[in-house]
């Protein structure tokens, strides 16, 4: 089973996931792990613009203050517990977040001091199946 680790700095969990941009390149992304988010994964506009994500559209996004807005929806490949696959990516904010949905089946511990360790591990029973949260074309009628 694969680790996914991180540290604490200035009181937030920061993970460290590798995205894979338009060209095929897998390149490292800080993100905050944010409990209160409930998609996947939020980047800002300038990372999706390094990343060379392709827009899938837009969709409503709840915020913390419970008002929707619309925002711009991407995919992109990242790796997680030791394998690969599509994710709904939100365009919003200046740092990227990473929500519930990308913990689902999983366990989290987190030292909470400065420098403490951040460790997501898959949990048993959800690691003999591919992770629900990842996408298909299909299922979401993304475009490819």
């Amino acid at each position: 089973m694969t680790t996914i680790s991180g540290i604490v700095r200035q009181r937030e969990a920061i993970l460290f996931v590798p995205i894979e941009s338009q060209a095929g390149q897998t390149q490292p992304c800080e993100a905050v792990l944010d409990t209160g988010y409930t998609g996947c994964l939020v980047l800002p506009h300038s990372m999706i613009q390094q990343l060379g994500l392709a827009s899938q559209g837009e969709r409503p996004m709840v915020l913390a203050d419970g008002s929707t807005q619309m925002h711009a929806i991407y995919t992109a490949s990242v790796v997680w517990h030791g394998g690969r696959g599509a994710i709904r990516v939100y365009e919003a904010g200046d740092k990227p977040l990473i929500g519930m949905r990308m913990l689902s089946g999983s366990r989290v511990a987190l030292d909470v001091v400065e420098g403490g360790a951040v460790t997501i591990e898959p949990l048993a029973a959800w690691h003999r199946s591919p992770p629900h949260h990842l996408l298909t074309s299909a299922r979401y009628g993304l475009r490819t």
